[in-house]
């Protein structure tokens, strides 16, 4: 339920601003050509709290699931796992020179 609810307070208003957008299109067009602004200041700034809130959803996600969900934790621990061990063998063996020239790799010869 925590997800949702972050998901639609980050998301709602973007979502007013195109319903607005949708209904005031043909004002704002006909204001534009007039060399007017197309839209209040209020909108504009409303857009760019939009934005910000867009943004601020996207980054706080991993944040969320992992507070919220046991199993997303467990797998991002054997992602983690799995990335470290990764890293150590890459870390030990090919920084080799014997293996950073075999066939195929940088050119070199066996």
């Amino acid at each position: 339920m925590g997800y949702i609810l972050v998901f639609l307070v980050c998301h709602s208003p973007r979502l007013m601003l195109n319903i607005y957008e949708l209904f005031t299109i043909r004002h704002a067009v006909l204001c534009q050509e007039n060399g007017h602004d197309p839209f209040p200041a209020w909108s504009l700034l409303l857009m760019c709290f939009s934005h910000f809130l867009l943004i601020l959803n996207s980054s706080i996600n991993i944040l969320i699931y992992s507070l919220l969900s046991s199993k997303f934790r467990e797998e991002m621990g054997k992602l983690f796992r799995c990335a470290t061990l990764f890293s150590v063998t890459l870390g030990t063996h090919a920084h080799s020179k014997s293996q950073l020239k075999g066939p195929g790799l940088m050119g070199g010869k066996t």
